[in-house]
């Protein structure tokens, strides 16, 4: 290779060096245009999901409309016109999801295949078609089992949705101004618009009835709350971010905020009014509002909702085209001037070949013998040379153009040299200015008196000292916060010469550490009542597991007593009767007569299993009674001492847990097993344990009912785990946590739940913080299960 290499002409080997360090520029251009087509297909893969989507949100608007249109109770006769108008459209609708399917089902995971990994395979878009023909044709359905059909018709397509978004990379957006557009189209509105149906047939009913009852109000309280918090406010919020767009992202969208204000402020003007007409009639005897009017207030929401979520639809459409033009022009841009630059180094290269190899081939002729001697020693003095005038560039450039300050100074802190970034820092125009100025470092430099004592007490514990933050007065008085890295610096035999670092300015992170702690004390509260809504959640399906079993006995009492025996009686009483003038013969003569005894034991025997079982019955109903007046009277003990840091028992605030939760577990059939080995006290606020725990126990109850074990059980363990704590563990035997997945488990928005959303065990842990506390994680892999442990200072602290 070498021998090859030297025998070649000068322009040859320029030519080759040329030839190789095109390969390198070839495979970085490579490199390059395969990223810019990969942004390109991603935003592409977005608009695909946007146009999936569109006959979807069709359905999810006319479906409801077409139940509306059939609901009975308000005193107005079905428009038939108006139902065959919509059902029309549903029909339209479901031919365009046929065509797009056709084109970008495969893409979009909509396979058999791609909606099994999801659990999905009813979502396919026949299934669909097949539904709503079986309940377009369905004349002579109930008004229940027809409001159930059309739910269930709603719930597919709003997973079909989810499926889209899953798949369309429409949730990794990566442009702030999409992504929250992408928020309110895909996730926040569709949620919203079948919110607003169900409230509306709930809010018609209830207004039906002239009064509404109890049951009613607390429901309408649910539906309001929803619709304000978990809807209403989400859609405002993220569309007035997406309205907030950078200039910096591909450019900005000439109508995106023309066109969504003025439909965002209509939307949220019919959303308050609606929420307003909820709150009404949930909250007086007398709301002095119609059914037709709250169907009306319904009906503008929705409809506000619809055409906020078209034109927002198109706007997204127009960004990611800003986008994808953006990159197209950025390729070309870079293959022309990769061509010019390619262009320009192969004529640079001719011209240098060309002026070169001629006189350098005469003269290395002449003076190839004279050359040999001196080649080797100037080689390497050129070599020594340039390795040496490069570092020096080198360090002076790093030293010079430092983004951070660099500094050396003596023990007593004096500067022995800085560099021009520590300067400005500092409020100084040069390095000599800053030397002159500040005689010592800790004269006038730090505000904190006594800090750079402190500094020098650090480092000389090891030598070194790393993220030292301290506050700073600079030349013009204002008060900076840095952190300074620094060494000792000593000669060979181990004296002490200087202290070399880095300042890195950080006020601005202090700034943002500020506004983190702001943040956090937000979260917290919006913990608290998302816990508050958890229990309150328990606290209902309690209550309706009891009167379910209430309904079973009460049944079973009926049944009973209908088919009771006691006619046989009476028949046997008037028989008597009848031969009461020759009642010894009768007994003993008449067949009838001497079967009577007989029967008589018998019936009594069955008479009284019958009183027996009615007792029995009437016992459990009774418990059944005592258990719901048991249930609210935790839950009112819980709202009054909530917020409070008091000395509690723990063992009480399980079974607290359990009452709440015990209903979903029971349900499920999952085993519950309890084993409380401390009778330590702790010092916690009672509202916040309880919003932990219903949490572990439903995530525990999810894992098991999803992973499906032979023997569904959770265990709750109470115990000392170390001095001052105690510790209150749920087990589960369900699906497990991935080892890669145990650190991150706690962070917000992480979650392996296929609907989850990431903030319940952030939440937690946030709870558990505050409460001085901590929340651990232990699982063997997945499929092994998972332990979960709450741990909690004691009233004491020892």
């Amino acid at each position: 290779m070498f021998r090859f290499f030297h025998r070649l002409k000068v322009s040859q080997k320029l030519g080759l060096i040329s030839v190789l360090f095109l390969i390198p520029d070839t495979v970085l251009l490579c490199l390059f245009l395969i990223s810019i087509n990969s942004f390109i297909r991603f935003a592409e893969w977005e608009q695909y999901g946007n146009e999936y989507q569109r006959p979807l949100e069709i359905l999810l608007e006319e479906i409801p409309s077409h139940h509306l249109a059939l609901r009975e109770g308000l005193g107005v006769p079905t428009d038939a016109r108006r139902l065959e108008e919509i059902r029309q459209r549903v029909d339209a609708a479901f031919m365009a999801l046929v065509r797009v399917d056709q084109r970008l089902g495969e893409s979009l995971q909509f396979t058999q295949e791609g909606l099994a990994k999801r659990q999905r395979e009813h979502c396919r878009v026949g299934v669909l078609k097949s539904e709503w023909d079986t309940l377009k044709s369905s004349s002579g359905l109930s008004e229940a089992a027809r409001s159930e059909a059309h739910r269930h018709l709603v719930d597919d397509v709003r997973t079909m949705i989810t499926h889209v978004g899953d798949n369309s990379n429409l949730i990794l957006d990566p442009d702030l101004d999409s992504y929250y557009l992408m928020d309110v189209t895909l996730l926040a509105l569709p949620q919203m618009q079948e919110r607003l149906w169900r409230a509306t047939e709930f809010a018609v009913r209830a207004a039906g009835k002239g009064s509404p009852t109890e049951e009613d109000r607390r429901q309408l309280a649910v539906f309001a709350a929803l619709l304000q918090e978990s809807d209403l406010d989400r859609v405002v919020g993220s569309a007035r971010t997406a309205l907030n767009e950078d200039p910096n992202f591909y450019g900005v969208s000439p109508t995106l905020e023309p066109r969504i204000q003025p439909l965002l402020a209509e939307f949220k003007k019919a959303g308050d009014a609606f929420i307003g007409a909820i709150h009404q009639l949930g909250n007086f005897q007398s709301p002095g509002i119609t059914a037709v009017e709250i169907d009306a207030l319904g009906a503008k929401a929705r409809e506000r909702s619809f055409a906020l979520w078209r034109a927002s639809a198109e706007e997204l459409d127009g960004l990611l085209a800003l986008r994808t033009h953006h990159f197209h022009v950025r390729r070309a841009r870079s293959l022309i001037l990769t061509a010019l630059a390619l262009t320009a180094a192969v004529s640079f290269v001719w011209f240098i070949t060309h002026s070169i190899s001629g006189p350098l081939t005469r003269q290395a002729n002449q003076l190839r013998d004279s050359n040999e001697a001196l080649l080797g020693e100037i080689t390497e003095r050129r070599r020594i040379e340039g390795a040496l005038r490069t570092a020096e560039e080198r360090y002076r450039s790093i030293f010079e153009n430092a983004g951070e300050g660099i500094f050396q100074t003596t023990a007593e802190g004096t500067y022995v040299a800085a560099n021009p970034a520590l300067a400005r820092m500092y409020g100084f125009e040069t390095v000599e200015e800053l030397q002159a100025t500040l005689r010592t470092v800790d004269r006038s430099l730090y505000l904190e008196p006594g800090r750079r004592e402190e500094f020098r007490r650090q480092i000389e514990k090891s030598g070194r000292l790393a993220g030292f933050e301290s506050q700073v007065v600079r030349r013009d008085g204002t008060v900076i916060w840095i952190a300074e890295r620094a060494r000792m610096v000593r000669d060979a035999s181990g004296a002490f010469l200087y202290y070399e670092g880095t300042v890195e300015e950080i006020t601005e992170r202090k700034a943002h550490e500020a506004e983190v702690e702001r943040l956090h004390a937000e979260l917290v509260e919006t913990s608290r009542l998302a816990g508050m809504a958890e229990i309150a959640t328990g606290v209902l399906h309690n209550v309706g597991n009891v009167l379910n079993s209430m309904n079973v006995s009460a049944s079973e009492v009926r049944d009973r007593l209908s088919g009771s025996r006691i006619s046989h009686l009476r028949k046997s009483v008037n028989l008597l009767g009848e031969h009461r003038t020759d009642l010894g013969s009768f007994l003993t003569l008449d067949p009838r007569g001497q079967a009577l005894p007989g029967f008589l034991r018998r019936l009594t025997g069955l008479l009284e299993e019958e009183r027996e079982t009615l007792m029995k019955e009437m016992d459990s109903m009774m418990r059944h009674v005592e258990h719901l007046k048991q249930i609210v009277s935790t839950q009112q003990s819980h709202a009054r001492l909530f917020g409070v840091m008091e000395t509690l028992r723990p063992q009480t605030l399980v079974d607290d847990a359990l009452q709440l939760a015990g209903g979903s577990l029971e349900r499920h059939g999952i085993r519950v097993e309890r084993d409380f080995s401390s009778r330590t006290s702790v010092n916690a606020d009672r509202h916040k344990v309880l919003q932990i725990m219903v949490n572990l126990l439903r995530n525990a109850k999810q894992s098991i009912t999803e992973h499906n074990p032979p023997d569904r059980s959770v265990r709750v363990a109470l115990s000392d785990h170390r001095a001052g704590r105690v510790s209150i563990s749920v087990s589960d035997n369900g699906g497990g946590i991935a080892p890669e997945n145990l650190s991150r488990i706690f962070q917000h928005g992480f979650t392996t739940k296929k609907s989850g959303h990431g903030f319940g065990l952030h939440a937690s842990i946030l709870a558990a913080r505050e409460m001085n506390g901590d929340i651990l994680v232990q699982s063997d892999g997945v499929g092994h299960g998972a332990t979960f442990t709450l741990e909690l200072p004691t009233s004491t602290g020892e």
